[in-house]
């Protein structure tokens, strides 16, 4: 047999049997996600939108501190004790 022959062949039958383990693990992936229940979901959600609010909090207070630094006519506070 041509080598190159039978390196298509062993390739064929290989592809031929992992298809059915990849069907099979797609068609477990889909039954997770119709089996994972609405609140993951809301959960995951609520978890990036903290995130982006941390973010947020982080550019706003790097801007002001930014103002602050290029304003010319404010200095170093000090607190003011009574």
């Amino acid at each position: 047999m041509n080598p190159n022959l039978t390196t298509s062949y062993l390739a064929l039958q290989a592809e031929r049997d992992r298809l059915p383990a990849q069907a099979e693990r797609g068609w477990e992936a889909e039954q997770a996600i119709e089996a994972r229940p609405l609140w993951a979901f809301a959960a995951g959600l609520r978890q990036r939108f903290g995130a982006a609010l941390i973010a947020a909090e982080g550019r706003l207070q790097r801007r002001a501190r930014d103002m602050s630094l290029d304003s010319p006519e404010v200095t170093n506070p000090t607190v003011v004790s009574r």
